[in-house]
């Protein structure tokens, strides 16, 4: 049978950032005490005590994969701890038990009766020595000696644990007893320990500046340091024993699944279905601390030199550098432009304007809006371009229904016409559109995506499909396989011009 992966007997994988009162991820709590972490939510279980990942919460992989609340496992699936079978039920932050299984309260050990291998011990229904719990059905099974996490009492050859010169584990003199790896090594519950390699968390180290640096690694790179002779994590950083270490949930480069989660100025949550991270937005770059988005060297907004008579190093067209060293990108006096955007002439789309309505606009179906030009409802143009009139009863196109927000005479069946009469197609909640074609779920074909480079696969889902911006992109189709999308756009078009003639 596998090993369990109760994160009880795990003591192996420890946690290394923050400092202070508050406990970490997997460290020894009491009851009340206060654990974090950047990006897990943890709780102190009663009966581990210890800080665990409380159930029904992600469990951040297979480097957390011991560390979910007595009862519960984190599947491999959803990526969150899970209360494993009947024996344990969901309740709140944690799994509950019967009080005659493991992990179930007791007085005596009359009470623990689900197993002759049970015994009860500090109020809970616990295994006795040389065997592990059985989560299936909450009781315990035997345990092959000289495994991770196994109940010992001494560390004399004869113990659980072996002669800790060959099998690397050793019983603690306090705290939970349970086999564990010594200082340098890890292992899985109910495996066997072996070296930390080099530059990973927990590797022994001697100091922060080893004459071969190859323990900890340099710590600009490997974001470890030498700390009671262990590689840990700096500030800022976390990970697990026999890991590496990630900037924090929300810094630059760290993990988040929400702009809002980013907490570094000028950065945007993006990436791909593998991991997203907080990264500069467009227009901006990782300053040379590496700590900070600036905006972008020769892009609006950023240094330049060579000017002021021309555009120096800016790298627009219409670009102009404002002095001739350390001076600014900016567009020239018949542009206007914005952080991440071109220069574009004025008054077109895009561009810079003034005056109510129509304004200073030169195309006759632009607004003047926020003093920029942009389309009327109705029409779509690109950035210098001109608008043009999208298809009737296609997404932005005019519509007329029955009852206001309906599908009425729009053609997608995931889009709502806003009015009973000169109304336009918009998507339903939790849709995107692309002008003039349908509407599409986030990161399916023709929906909204982000990506970390513009013109990769990003989060869109569907093979072959690329992200066409940074943010705000939607997903399409390159190459041989775009012929597809143009069929079925122009099948769409089809039904609309039928629709136009009935």
């Amino acid at each position: 049978m596998a090993p369990s992966t109760l994160s009880l007997f795990l003591t192996a994988l420890m946690f290394a950032g923050v400092s202070g009162a508050d406990k970490e991820l997997g460290e020894v709590c009491a009851t009340g005490e206060m654990c974090v972490h950047p990006s897990l939510e943890l709780t102190c279980d009663a009966f581990a005590k210890k800080c665990l990942i409380q159930q029904d919460k992600a469990c951040g992989g297979d480097g957390h994969k011991y560390l979910c609340v007595t009862g519960a496992e984190c599947d491999g699936t959803s990526n969150k701890c899970t209360c494993t079978s009947t024996a344990y039920t969901a309740s709140g932050v944690k799994c509950t038990v019967a009080e005659d299984k493991y992990g179930g309260t007791c007085l005596t050990g009359d009470t623990c009766t689900a197993a002759s291998n049970l015994m009860c011990a500090n109020t809970f229904c616990g295994c006795t020595a040389g065997n592990k719990p059985k989560l299936s059905d909450g009781t315990c099974e035997a345990n092959a000696d000289h495994k991770v996490g196994q109940v010992c009492t001494t560390d004399r050859p004869s113990g659980e644990c072996g002669d800790p010169t060959s099998t690397f584990l050793s019983c603690p003199s306090s705290g939970i007893k349970t086999c564990t790896c010594n200082a340098g090594y890890a292992g899985p519950v109910g495996g066997t320990c072996a070296a930390i390699a080099q530059q990973k968390v927990g590797r022994v180290c001697t100091t922060s500046n080893e004459a071969d640096a190859t323990s900890c690694g340099p710590p600009a790179t490997t974001n470890l340091e030498c700390s009671n002779l262990a590689c840990a994590c700096k500030d800022g950083y976390y990970g697990v024993t026999g890991g590496d270490c990630d900037p924090a949930k929300g810094q630059l480069n760290g993990g988040c699944s929400a702009t809002s989660d980013c907490s570094v100025a000028n950065t945007v949550c993006t990436g791909s279905t593998a991991g997203m991270k907080c990264v500069c937005s467009t227009g901006y770059s990782v300053d040379t601390a590496g700590t900070a988005c600036a905006v972008t060297e020769n892009a609006f907004g950023g240094s330049c030199t060579g000017g002021p008579t021309g555009k120096g190093t800016c790298m627009d067209a219409n670009a102009k550098c404002s002095l001739a060293t350390g001076g600014t990108c900016g567009c020239q006096d018949t542009h206007s432009g914005a952080i991440g955007a071109s220069c574009v002439l004025k008054n077109t789309i895009g561009g810079a304007c003034t005056g109510p309505a129509k304004g200073t606009c030169e195309d006759a179906n632009a607004l003047c809006s926020n003093s920029k030009c942009e389309c009327k409802e109705g029409y779509n143009g690109p950035d210098g371009g001109t608008c043009t009139k999208i298809a009737d009863n296609t997404f932005g196109g005019s519509c007329t229904t029955g009852a206001i927000n309906t599908k009425g005479t729009c053609v997608d069946a995931n889009a709502l016409c806003t009015a009973t009469a000169d109304g336009f197609c918009t998507c339903a909640t939790g849709y995107a559109g692309i002008a003039g074609s349908g509407c599409a779920l986030p990161n399916k074909l023709g929906g909204s995506c982000t990506t970390m480079t513009k013109g990769t696969q990003g989060t869109c889902e569907t093979a072959g499909a690329t992200c066409s911006m940074q943010e705000n992109g939607r997903c399409v189709m390159s190459g041989a396989k775009a012929v597809v999308a143009s069929v079925t756009s122009l099948v769409l078009a089809c039904i609309v011009c039928l629709l136009a003639i009935n």
